[in-house]
């Protein structure tokens, strides 16, 4: 039976079903390491730009905290900038077309995490088709011999093992960081959702103080 010592021998005893599991493995964690970039630049930033658009806020500076949103590449930003061109357009749509765009935001964050649960699925059976494979060849072994050694039927049942134990460790991999972007994405809707209805509400009073101004100026207060 051969021994594993290097890269090149691990491939010649698994076969190409180890190349097959390897590839998804790479593939899963380019997926991973590209969602997990995407994400970090959705929220790098984001508190600070909410400190920002809320002094812009009291200051009544809605061109200077439209600018600071179409410059930052947040999530919430994005979601934000509709607000602000419903705001000169339509005021009422505000609250529906900052919603579809924060839908719109998650979807895209979501991007190719589909391949991770995809993985995660199909490993184990192609772990266990290697695993047939292997112990196929080695029942072939033995009616070619008509021995039934541990050096007839080794390599098949050390193949079979090998790609059954990639199989699992890449599916439980994928999962793993499937799961974990499915709960993040899943707080981060959340969390947009919030942030979405603070600044509605704050869209609300700079309406409110338009509308008052067009009449003629806020009411005074009544004296006691």
């Amino acid at each position: 039976m051969e021994k594993i010592t290097d890269f090149d021998s691990l491939i010649r005893l698994g076969g190409p079903t180890l190349v097959v599991l390897l590839t998804c493995s790479v593939v899963a964690l380019a997926v991973a390491i590209e969602r997990a970039w995407a994400l970090f630049r959705a929220l790098a930033g984001t508190e600070r730009l909410c400190l920002d658009l809320e002094d812009s806020f009291e200051r009544n500076q809605l061109d200077v905290a439209q600018a600071r949103c179409q410059a930052s590449p947040t999530a919430l930003a994005s979601i934000l900038t509709v607000g602000f061109e419903r705001l000169k357009e339509r005021p009422e749509t505000i609250r529906p077309a900052m919603e579809r765009e924060r839908q719109r935001v998650l979807l895209r964050l979501r991007g190719p995490l589909w391949l991770l649960g995809t993985i995660g699925a199909v490993t184990p059976f192609v772990g266990l088709f290697g695993t047939v494979n292997g112990i196929m060849a080695a029942f072939h072994e033995i009616g070619e011999t008509h021995q039934a050694g541990l050096d007839v039927v080794g390599p098949g049942i050390a193949e079979a093992l090998l790609v059954t134990a990639v199989g699992i460790l890449v599916a439980v991999i994928a999962l793993a960081f499937y799961n974990y972007f499915q709960a993040r994405l899943s707080r981060l809707g959340t969390e947009l959702r919030l942030l979405q209805d603070e600044f509605t509400e704050a869209f609300g009073d700079v309406l409110a103080q338009a509308r008052a101004q067009a009449a003629g100026g806020a009411p005074s207060e009544p004296k006691p």
